[in-house]
């Protein structure tokens, strides 16, 4: 799953909201310098990307991606599950989006000083230009993927996923809404909230 999905599974926490924010790139040193509660945010995130790689929605998302994007079938997943995540908010979440997005702000502004630079530049980037808000709209998802373009090794268009998605949107959608409770479910046996 991409940024937002991971800080709406660590809500309201600030600890594991900041922990599930830095742990992609993380390396084992820098740990020692975040709190254990930090650190378990870092450890809720990589259990949330393991449980998500094994789940068979996921696969056949990944499936029907590959003809479109080839190897980057798992980026393109990733940041749909943002966009349906943020079409499904209110019957997931007893929070509010603009509640997350004030919230992560706080937080990144809190400790950007604190990260390596590739955090604190994402950390910085995500409170100027406000990029979950992206996942709202078709567009936004579309201007998302397109960004990715540029940052792919290969050539790679990501927008070819968009027709796939609007001619299976129902199928999509069913899928992603069965993960998210199963996610959510799977966060909560973990005790990762306490």
């Amino acid at each position: 799953m991409n940024y937002l999905a991971h800080l709406a599974f660590s809500y309201p926490d600030p600890d594991l909201m900041l922990g599930n924010f830095i742990a992609d790139g993380l390396k084992k040193q820098e740990e020692q310098h975040w709190s254990a509660r930090v650190n378990w945010g870092v450890k809720m995130h990589r259990d949330i990307d393991f449980f998500t790689d094994q789940h068979e929605s996921i696969r056949w998302m990944k499936d029907q991606f590959y003809s479109a994007v080839g190897k980057y079938h798992s980026v393109a997943v990733d940041i749909v599950l943002d966009y349906y995540l943020m079409q499904q908010w209110t019957q997931l979440f007893d929070f509010t989006f603009i509640q997350l997005q004030e919230t992560i702000e706080f937080v990144l502004e809190e400790h950007k000083n604190n990260m390596n630079p590739r955090h604190s530049r994402l950390a910085a980037s995500l409170i100027r230009y406000k990029w979950l808000n992206h996942f709202k709209t078709w567009e936004g998802l579309s201007e998302v993927l397109g960004r990715m373009n540029q940052r792919a090794k290969f050539v790679v268009n990501f927008n070819d996923v968009i027709p796939l998605l609007k001619s299976n949107h129902s199928e999509f959608y069913k899928r992603s809404f069965t993960f998210f409770n199963e996610i959510q479910a799977h966060t909560l046996i973990n005790d990762y909230r306490k």
